[in-house]
């Protein structure tokens, strides 16, 4: 069918500019600055006409942005600057097609992570309703449910990296709880309340025998396992609780143990903790320019799996950035996922080191010259997490829409 626009139409979009700043007026109290704006234009204020509040702070909004993206292009490290490596072009095998599909869940579906056993096909995941459950991702079959191990929704978990404790998952809950189970003998190995509001990252440290959890009560806390045998009551204890001033939401370690990346919410630092000097903690400005706007923050961070030197950070914007540790001007820019203040972005890197993903909805971009590759459709609700196998060619996403999608070239 046709549409026909009238005449009022016409005069609706010739006074959308001025409705638009009357809306502002309002929403902001300046009563006599609007009386007179009405006056002078001889235009009432109609609240229909502008139903959607914020529209001139969002114009602006988009504007700096476009600014802060040509001062980035201008400021960003030239290829003189870069590794060699990181030039290398991929080979093309980013994952971009969904090879299985399956619904480990009957809830909205929060976090996932891969097995780090050799020779394992097990993934976990973990969901709102209140359990985590290993599933073959070789087939889709759940051959495993923990169920009443947390009384709160999962919504995070982590696979021990070292093959001969990959048996260890760690999770967090909403209601402040963590463990370790066993997954071999489907165990639970210690249960922890350490923590007064959500657990939302758990992270165990490259020697699989410290890991950290970060909450939404402003703290990190640090554990070690000192029992490796796993036969006593409590084979982890707290080393260290850390506090900050605000929401914790995303934690790394360098690939070499040595320090601990913690990034907070509203906040454009990363605090840095040296691990083998009593945890003496340095900061990390994410800004090119060195100021202390805060016009992104860091919600999730991965370092290279091929060169340690570099920094995955995924942003509560639309964009995630590489950097080169201890440099706060970037490296590359990835621009093109749709987040903003309240996303909760996941970043992944390929095996290679050759491609980044990120979700909200899931992008591929080629480290080399920043372009996106490949954007992967199919989940039908907001991807909530997403993790790439160590040595295979296979992304896992996981969704608001209660399945786990396998990706691969």
């Amino acid at each position: 069918m046709n549409t026909v626009y009238s005449s009022d139409d016409d005069e609706e979009a010739q006074y959308e500019p001025l409705y638009i700043i009357q809306q502002y007026l309002s929403d902001n109290g300046l009563v006599d600055t609007l009386a007179t704006l009405q006056s002078e234009s001889g235009q009432k204020y109609r609240p229909s006409s502008s139903a959607l509040g914020g529209i001139l702070e969002t114009m602006i909004f988009d504007h700096r942005q476009k600014i802060l993206s040509k001062q980035l292009e201008a400021t960003e490290s030239t290829k003189e600057d870069v590794d060699e490596a990181l030039l290398e072009r991929g080979d093309k095998t980013f994952a971009k097609e969904k090879v299985r599909e399956w619904s480990p869940h009957t809830s909205n579906i929060l976090s996932v992570s891969f097995s780090k056993e050799i020779g394992s096909t097990m993934l976990a995941s973990g969901s709102t309703d209140k359990t985590f459950r290993l599933s073959d991702y070789s087939t889709g079959e759940v051959v495993h449910e923990f169920s009443g191990v947390h009384n709160a929704a999962v919504i995070s978990i982590d696979y021990n990296p070292v093959p001969s404790l990959g048996h260890l998952l760690l999770t967090g809950t909403m209601d402040g709880s963590h463990c370790v189970v066993d997954t071999r003998n489907k165990s639970v190995v210690q249960y922890f309340r350490d923590h007064k509001k959500y657990v939302v990252v758990t992270k165990w440290h490259p020697s699989g025998l410290l890991f950290a959890t970060g909450s939404h009560d402003h703290t990190v806390n640090l554990y070690r396992l000192k029992d490796q045998s796993l036969t006593s009551q409590e084979p982890f204890e707290l080393i260290e609780k850390i506090p900050f001033n605000l929401n914790v939401e995303t934690i790394a370690f360098t690939p070499d143990g040595a320090r601990m990346y913690v990034g907070i919410r509203d906040s454009n630092y990363l605090q840095i903790f040296d691990l083998n000097n009593g945890n003496v903690k340095t900061k990390f400005n994410m800004n090119a320019a060195g100021d202390d706007h805060v016009s992104f923050s860091a919600v999730h961070m991965m370092f290279s799996p091929t060169d340690p030197q570099y920094l995955l950070v995924a942003t509560d914007r639309s964009r995630s950035i590489l950097y080169r540790e201890g440099e706060s001007v970037p490296v590359r820019n990835f621009w093109g996922a749709n987040n903003d203040l309240y996303s909760n972005p996941r970043c992944a890197w390929h095996h290679s080191g050759r491609y980044v993903y990120t979700d909200h909805d899931v992008h591929c971009w080629e480290v080399s010259n920043q372009t996106a590759v490949s954007r992967m459709k199919g989940h039908t609700s907001i991807v909530r997490d997403l993790t790439h196998h160590g040595t295979e060619n296979l992304l896992a996403t996981c969704s608001f829409d209660k399945t786990v999608k396998l990706w691969s070239a």
